[in-house]
């Protein structure tokens, strides 16, 4: 196997970088899968141990770190890549570049924390912001050699190792929480494993770095990344805009509730429409010449993601009650209502994803940031709405609402444009909701009155045997084609060679 300096400047055979690329990205995807699964069941372990409390503090103190964070991403290690032919000629410049913006982002969080926290009066946070913080220049020291790694198509290895890295920081916050540190445990591991992320990284792929003085034309390397930095803006503002809001208009208690439905009803859909996307990146950018198939083939992509995700979702807001009574009694009972407006607010999102790929592939990379832009304000408005009125409901109302009218409209913007007429469109979204309602809501309904003395399990097997077999049923009797391509995309994500993992949209937070 080629060494790390090498793959980053010699190109291998056509054949051979061939299939490099598709096992990394089968191993990629495996690891999507996994982290997601990591994330929601560590959630339900944190869940018994803490209190709503707790999950709310470390979400007001998210929405500082992650907000100033998000200065110190550049692109730099997108830059790095672009010069893979070159890039030992830009690695000092792009070494100091990120300890120097990550030290200046540490020092002005760590200024603002205060502030914050009399902002959102909760003086907790500070401590839980400086720890958290204290990540940045470790993890920044880590840019260069991952960005070899990348370059050199070691997926494997990054796959590998994430997925330890996040199982490390989940299995560690757990045991903390369980020996009494409280909110604490969040952010008490970051430090530590940025350090032995940086170490190992500088292991496996060490990179020659010049002094300080030797750093020149970073002007042209800042200038580069400063698209990708407008539009991580726009997504960050979007991302935390929710919980900051409510902080500053609800109880430590009402964020918490929030941030824990959203982080549980977020992450079913997230795993299905990532890993059946990673289909279709590749595959548009295979046929970049031609425009209709790629048009047709985004739409497809998006009517079978309508088709998948609307009834996980509305089966995860059905069975929410009785899922969340069986595994806590009535300890995050008002989280209840929270996760199952969510829950019917997301999936709609994930039919938006093919349309954004459909853009990035053509280049538009102006017209995504231009419909951020427009869209952000959209957000704010309906989500401080929400929060004057009921609290964390209200934000939760809004945010689902937001999350069927902006899918929907950045649908009919780019494919409209593209030709499709709008019934087409329209049908993506209406056949499945259509759907949904008939069945699952249908069984939600009926079940109320008929599965009230049932026991928790009980009425989650009768659930999503009715309702998600019917589901099945009525799609495969309404929408005979739909529902066998569905299929096949869906069995097709286990033992497809060939799929590529797609950057995740705009406006869904993990």
């Amino acid at each position: 196997m080629m060494s790390v300096r090498d793959a980053a400047h010699i190109a291998p055979a056509a054949a051979s970088l061939r299939r490099t690329a598709v096992s990394g990205l089968v191993w990629l995807l495996a690891g999507s899968i996994s982290n997601r699964a990591t994330v929601l069941i560590s959630q339900l372990f944190l869940a018994k141990l803490l209190e709503p409390e707790d999950f709310g503090l470390f979400g007001l103190a998210s929405t500082i770190t992650t907000v100033f964070g998000v200065l110190t991403e550049v692109g730099i290690e997108q830059i790095l890549q672009q010069r893979r032919a070159r890039m030992r000629l830009w690695t000092t410049q792009a070494f100091w570049i990120s300890l120097i913006l990550a030290s200046i982002v540490t020092a002005v969080i760590a200024a603002a924390a205060p502030v914050f926290a009399a902002f959102y009066h909760a003086p907790q946070i500070v401590m839980l912001v400086w720890i958290s913080t204290a990540s940045l220049p470790l993890s920044a020291l880590a840019t260069v050699p991952r960005a070899y790694l990348q370059a050199a198509m070691r997926f494997r290895f990054l796959s590998s190792y994430n997925a330890a890295d996040l199982a490390a920081l989940q299995c560690a916050t757990i045991l903390l929480a369980w020996t009494g540190c409280g909110v604490l445990s969040f952010v008490l591991p970051l430090p530590v494993l940025a350090l032995v992320r940086t170490a190992w990284f500088w292991c496996v792929a060490p990179v020659p770095i010049r002094t300080l003085r030797y750093c020149r034309h970073w002007r042209i390397m800042l200038s580069r990344g400063s698209m990708i930095l407008g539009s991580r803006i726009t997504n960050v503002l979007i991302d935390q805009g929710d919980y900051a809001t409510l902080g500053l208009l609800a109880t430590t208690h009402n964020v918490g509730l929030y941030y824990f439905a959203f982080r549980i009803s977020a992450q079913p859909m997230r795993m299905l429409a990532g890993n059946l996307s990673a289909v279709l990146f590749p595959m548009l950018n295979a046929i970049k010449g031609e425009h209709t198939l790629q048009r047709d083939m985004a739409l497809k992509a998006a009517e079978v993601l309508g088709a998948l995700t609307v009834p996980v979702c509305f089966l995860q807001a059905a069975v929410a009650g009785p899922a969340l009574t069986l595994l806590f009694g009535t300890r995050w009972a008002e989280a209840i209502p929270l996760l199952q407006l969510l829950s019917l607010g997301l999936p709609f999102d994930a039919i938006s994803w093919p349309a954004g790929a459909l853009l990035a592939v053509r280049g538009k990379f102006g017209k995504i940031f231009f419909y951020q832009i427009i869209f952000t304000p959209v957000f704010y408005g309906l989500v401080l709405t929400g929060a004057l009125l009921h609290a964390a409901t209200g934000v939760a109302v809004a945010v689902a609402i937001y999350f069927v009218v902006h899918p929907l409209t950045f649908s009919l913007l780019v494919f409209v444009q593209e030709g499709i007429p709008v019934r087409r469109v329209l049908a993506g979204y209406i056949r499945p909701l259509a759907l949904g309602l008939g069945t699952i809501g249908a069984t939600q309904a009926i079940g109320t009155m008929l599965f009230a003395s049932l026991s928790p399990l009980a009425q989650i097997a009768a659930i999503l045997t009715l309702g998600g077999g019917g589901y099945v049923l009525a799609a495969r009797w309404f929408t005979p084609v739909l529902y066998q391509t569905a299929k096949d995309l869906a069995l097709g994500t286990v033992r497809r060679r060939g799929m590529a993992r797609v950057p995740e949209p705009a406006g869904l937070k993990g």
